[in-house]
């Protein structure tokens, strides 16, 4: 489950919809999923209230992993010193830990981590150095494309990656799947209804991305299915990928909770609508980075 629109705003705007849920509603959310069996959650510092939520709602809940982050704007406002750099990123742990109320990080993961990053031996070893501490159990990074994601994997450190991967969105499938693979990395796919495009958000999407509006409103016509199912159809599909261990999804509220859970108990798709699902992947670069909407 990944946790930023309760922490802040955030994804296609609705019009009847207003802001993020409380706190309160959050946590009944969250305690929610862990009781449907639930069990990852996403999360990282500039999500707004995410981790403080996320700590209040699992405490004591162990068997729930918690994944944060560590931003590049925050490693690039330290100096480039070993000492400073370690400082830096154990200040950042520091307070995940007070925020989500645990003695060691599940997941620490670089935010929004490029090729720089692992050429960056002061932070490399910074990062080794807190695992080795054990402040850490695993060191993951989130990743926009391909060469960053290769780079991540190359370098040797990373446990676990964190991917954009949907139906319109399978560029990783044939050099990064592989290859994470083969160096026994983690895949967690996020995106899996790009921020709602899969969904009946689609249809409040502004017009300069009517493109994945109309690349949505193909997968929903050719299946001849309802918003809701094609969101059910895109989870399925995402499961059913060779190579990803675990689905990150953004849920609001027990509507969407539902829904992402009958996806699950269905399974993943027959074998002939999953070859099928090639054919509505899109390759625009721009257009299915969110951070460029």
């Amino acid at each position: 489950m990944g946790t930023v629109s309760l922490g802040m705003d955030y994804g296609i705007r609705i019009p009847e919809k207003i802001g993020h849920p409380s706190e309160s509603e959050s946590i009944e959310l969250l305690r929610a999923a862990a009781d449907y069996g639930i069990n990852f959650y996403d999360t990282a510092p500039v999500y707004g209230s995410s981790e403080i939520v996320l700590g209040k709602a699992l405490f004591g809940k162990d068997s729930c992993y918690i994944a944060t982050k560590l931003s590049l704007s925050f490693l690039e406002g330290a100096d480039q010193t070993p000492l400073s750099r370690e400082n830096a990123i154990l200040e950042s742990i520091n307070k995940s830990l007070k925020c989500l109320q645990r003695d060691v990080l599940d997941v620490l993961q670089v935010h929004n981590a490029t090729v720089a990053v692992f050429d960056d031996s002061i932070t490399i070893r910074a990062l080794q150095r807190v695992k080795h501490q054990g402040l850490v159990k695993y060191i993951g990074a989130s990743i926009y494309n391909e060469k960053d994601a290769l780079a991540a994997i190359d370098s040797g450190i990373v446990d676990i990656l964190q991917v954009p991967f949907s139906i319109l969105d399978q560029r990783l499938t044939f050099n990064v799947l592989p290859a994470a693979e083969s160096a026994n990395v983690g895949i967690l796919a996020r995106s899996v209804l790009l921020q709602g495009v899969l969904s009946e958000k689609a249809c409040y999407l502004p017009d300069h991305l009517i493109a994945l509006k109309e690349g949505a409103t193909r997968i929903k016509d050719y299946y001849d299915i309802s918003w809701q199912e094609l969101s059910q159809l895109a989870i399925r599909f995402c499961l059913g990928i060779p190579g990803v261990h675990s689905v990150l999804l953004g849920i609001e509220n027990i509507s969407e909770l539902d829904v992402a859970m009958d996806a699950v108990k269905a399974g993943m798709l027959p074998s002939v609508d999953m070859n099928m699902a090639s054919d509505f992947q899109m390759n625009d670069n721009v257009l299915l980075n969110p951070s460029n909407w």
